[in-house]
């Protein structure tokens, strides 16, 4: 029983990769785009040893940035690998969403999924190198709630860590977390 299971959150785990695919898996034939541009001038990324720079102090989104670097270093200005990170992200989001969903509000958890993979407010996040930003800070401060709600606080600390180093925005995520808190509590 627990292997037909298993094997079906794998194979809802694949539809949901394949329906980010559908939706964003053009991208990866685009090009750079507005800021991606900027990025690509930047020491930081283009210097062998811009890596030191992605971890300095005025970097506010440091993990994010050095992304870029090891993405230049390993590809250079060939925008496919660059694209092909950023989908990869978002597909993963999606997966990460669906067993959040899947354990909170089991009842719409694929439906839940499947629209973030699918809806077209994500395009900015997947077909802009430079917003990649915006997916790590999702994909971090999802597994962080996630871990959260499986009374892992710990874990839940490292991830919400990662997401602070990826996009600033992302310190509402305690926030979420507390009002999570209180309807658990009101609902006990």
């Amino acid at each position: 029983m627990r292997r037909m299971v298993s094997g079906q959150r794998r194979a809802t785990n694949v539809w949901i990769v394949l329906a980010a695919l559908a939706a964003f898996g053009g991208s990866l034939f685009s090009g750079f785009h507005f800021d991606d541009y900027g990025m690509l001038q930047d020491p930081g990324v283009v210097l062998p040893g811009g890596w030191a720079r992605c971890w300095s102090l005025w970097q506010t989104r440091p993990l994010t940035w050095f992304t870029f670097w090891m993405n230049y270093q390993i590809g250079g200005r060939e925008a496919l690998l660059w694209h092909a990170v950023n989908v990869a992200l978002h597909a993963a989001c999606a997966v990460v969403l669906y067993r959040l969903l899947r354990r909170v509000l089991p009842e719409a958890a694929l439906f839940g999924a499947l629209i973030f993979a699918l809806h077209p407010m994500q395009s900015e996040a997947v077909d802009y190198v430079y917003a990649r930003a915006i997916l790590f800070c999702t994909l971090f401060s999802l597994m962080a709630i996630d871990e959260w709600t499986r009374d892992r606080p710990w874990s839940a600390v490292a991830w919400f860590t990662l997401a602070v180093l990826s996009k600033e925005e992302c310190v509402t995520v305690p926030l979420v977390l507390a009002l999570y808190a209180a309807r658990s509590r009101i609902l006990l």
